[in-house]
């Protein structure tokens, strides 16, 4: 019987390799080994399924031998383990004082959930501190396991840096030495740890604030702030001791004179400002000496010392006073002034004054010729007030009556004078004589005038005392009676030249009256000329009164003057005084104009002729009157022109005139003391050359002499004068 030979599969061991692998690594090849070599195995090893970390089975899955082999399969294990996460901190930094920063982290693997956090090693302070995993660790999240992962931590570090800290107030010191140390003052600062150091030149520093006592110009401190968790700071501060401000016066006294000297009371001084700093004095000071004499002193005070401290003060003196008071004598002097007549002979007050007093006088205690004088005496003696007053001398003029002789002859045609006279009142004093007496008087033609007597001299040795005298002058009288036979007539007039005239008109220099008259018009024609009637006018009204009642007449012997003209009194009585003469025709042509020349020659019989000295014009050599111009210009009367000449034969301007005139009578006056109330023209414009001239001759008025010469008018007046 057959059998079958049955053949078995045969059995081969398969030992799965055990594996391992990285959570989240792709899973390792899964190998095994087989105790029959050579075979040829289909399919392959499985796993259990899983990812998280953990083991699991290697199965045997598909492998297989084939048929003619019965698999043992012994099995392994595949090992998932946690993967390595690296998490590194951040470094991180602050300032001292500072919040810390958030501590934050990177991780090497992304995605994935912490929890915990960072922690740094304690401490405030500057410097460097570790920042430690703290409780920084994974946390599941939904499929993601924790544990999946070995956290693996690298640290870092957070550095606090030094901090600026509050800001560094120093204040400066400057004020009044007061004896007392004084510096900078640093303001509080809220930081601990502080260390503050000072310094005079920023190389040695100390703890020590430095202060100062004594005046000093400004002082610099450095100021340096140390603090191990701050950076330092710096500053500056200055410090300004003033000296002290004090015065020192110099005491006053009022005092009586006891012939023994006499001072302040000790010290002699007294702080009268400020004051001298707490515990200080004043050591020494140099005081004014004591006084024996009675007066007013100043009393000083100076070089004061406060001991050492002297240079901490500023010192002002101040100047006092002591009056020594004399004693009175008022009611032991008296005077006596003097009242009396001219005698020759010098006058004076008298004083009475006590045993040893001196008396002084202002000026000469003696007066001889006329006037009044206060003489002020002063009365001085040792310790007592002196006493002044005064008294009045007064000389009273000497009256004595001079009278001129009379005469009378039958007319003759030649003038009849007598310059004789005597004294028929009164004597002069002893040692006083008469030398000379003016008589003036005239009388050609038929008739009676005056011989006027006046201008006597009379001297006391050569002193002229003239003055001393109150002359009464009284008038003889010339009688020229109607000739007795021949006589004369129109035609037959005799021209009396001016050195004929004898003694010389007179004019009026003392008043100063008006003599130029506006038109009705309101006009004073300043540039108009003058007519030779106007000429004679002007002249009579500023003869001297006296003497031209002795020359007036209404008779004259021009053809062309009639008796009832308005000039005629003008014109006769300047042809009587030969101060002006007619024509050789007969004339006198009264409204024909004057000419520079007339005009000089008018003016010229008032005086005696000048040498022309220097005077030179080129025009009036072999003039007629040419020796008028030039004395009157010699005079200061008349000018001639920038171009050298006078122009002899232009007519003369009523200014020109007024001019000359005021020459001649020493009369002037600045505009700025003419009177507001003085008479005005329409056509006499202020600041014109001639405004001056015309407003003299226009208005009467009383006026004082300046010492430059010019009138100061005090008073405009209206005279009736004749006109």
């Amino acid at each position: 019987m057959e059998a079958n030979l049955t053949i078995t599969p045969a059995t081969v061991t398969v030992t799965a390799d055990a594996k391992s692998k990285a959570y989240g690594a792709a899973d390792p090849e899964l190998t095994y080994t087989s105790s029959v070599e050579g075979l040829t195995f289909t399919g392959e090893l499985e796993r259990e399924a899983g990812e998280d970390v953990g083991t699991y089975k290697i199965n045997q899955g598909s492998l297989s031998a084939g048929a003619n082999y019965t698999v043992t399969y012994v099995e392994a294990n595949l090992t998932i383990t946690p993967a390595t996460v690296t998490v590194t901190a951040d470094a991180k930094s602050k300032a001292y004082g500072a919040a810390d920063p958030e501590l934050t982290y990177t991780s090497s693997v992304e995605g994935l959930t912490f929890t915990g956090e960072l922690e740094r090693e304690a401490g405030e302070d500057v410097g460097t501190y570790k920042i430690n995993q703290g409780s920084l660790a994974l946390k599941d999240n939904g499929s993601f396991r924790a544990g999946n992962y070995t956290l693996s931590y690298i640290e870092a570090n957070l550095s606090i840096a030094a901090g600026t800290g509050a800001e560094l107030n120093v204040k400066n010191y400057n004020n009044v030495y007061d004896a007392k140390a004084y510096s900078i003052t640093v303001g509080s600062l809220p930081e601990n740890g502080n260390t503050i150091l000072y310094s005079q030149n920023e190389t040695d520093w100390s703890e020590i604030l430095p202060t100062f006592t004594s005046v000093t110009a400004e002082k610099i401190v450095y100021v340096k702030v140390l603090n191990p968790n701050y950076v330092e700071r710096t500053g500056t501060g200055t410090v300004i001791i003033n000296p002290r401000p004090i015065t020192l016066t110099a005491k006053s006294a009022v005092l009586d004179w006891t012939g023994a000297p006499l001072n302040v009371a000790a010290p002699g001084y007294e702080i009268t400002a400020g004051t001298l700093a707490e515990g200080q004095s004043i050591t020494s000071a140099t005081v004014s000496e004591a006084q024996t004499e009675s007066g007013t002193y100043e009393t000083t005070v100076g070089e004061a010392e406060i001991g050492e401290n002297t240079s901490n003060y500023e010192i002002t003196y101040v100047k006092g006073s002591l009056v020594i008071n004399q004693l009175n004598m008022d009611q032991e002097v008296s005077s006596e002034g003097y009242e009396g007549v001219y005698d020759g002979t010098g006058h004076g007050i008298k004083v009475s004054a006590p045993s040893g007093a001196t008396v002084t006088y202002d000026v000469e205690n003696s007066m001889t010729n006329v006037g009044e004088g206060t003489v002020t005496y002063t009365v001085t003696k040792p310790g007592y007030k002196s006493v002044t007053g005064s008294a009045m001398i007064r000389i009273n003029p000497r009256e004595i009556t001079i009278t001129a002789n009379s005469k009378s002859k039958r007319y003759d045609g030649t003038p009849l004078t007598d310059s004789g006279y005597s004294v028929t009142k009164g004597t002069v004093a002893a040692g006083d004589n008469i030398i000379s007496v003016t008589v003036i008087g005239t009388q050609t033609s038929r008739g009676t005038s005056d011989n006027i007597a006046k201008d006597a001299v009379i001297m006391d040795g050569e002193t002229n005392v003239t003055s001393n005298y109150d002359i009464l002058y009284a008038k003889g009288t010339l009688n020229v009676t109607r000739r007795s036979s021949g006589g004369g007539d129109k035609d037959n007039t005799t021209t009396i030249t001016d050195e004929e005239v004898p003694g010389g008109p007179l004019l009026n220099m003392v008043d100063h009256y008006a003599y130029i008259q506006g038109y009705p018009d309101e006009t004073v024609r300043p540039q108009g000329n003058i007519t030779r009637e106007e000429v004679a006018a002007v002249f009579f009204r500023l003869l001297d009164p006296t003497y031209r009642e002795t020359i007036r007449t209404t008779e004259e012997d021009y053809s062309d003057v009639a008796e009832s003209r308005w000039s005629v009194k003008h014109i006769g009585t300047l042809s009587n005084g030969q101060v002006l003469t007619g024509y050789a025709d007969g004339s006198f042509r009264p409204g024909a104009f004057m000419t520079k020349a007339e005009l000089a020659t008018v003016a010229s019989r008032f005086d005696a002729l000048s040498e022309p000295g220097d005077v030179k014009f080129s025009d009036v050599s072999g003039h007629w009157a040419e020796k008028y111009i030039l004395s009157a210009a010699a005079k200061g009367w008349v000018k001639g022109y920038e171009d050298g000449t006078f122009k002899p034969d232009q007519y003369i301007t009523r200014a020109e005139f007024v001019t000359l005139v005021n020459n001649v009578l020493e009369r002037s006056v600045q505009e700025e003391n003419i009177l507001p109330d003085a008479i005005q023209f329409k056509d006499l414009q202020k600041g014109k050359w001639y405004y001056e001239a015309m407003q003299e001759a226009i208005n009467s008025h009383n006026y004082e002499r300046a010492a430059d010469g010019f009138e100061k008018w005090t008073e405009i007046f209206y005279p009736v004068n004749e006109m």
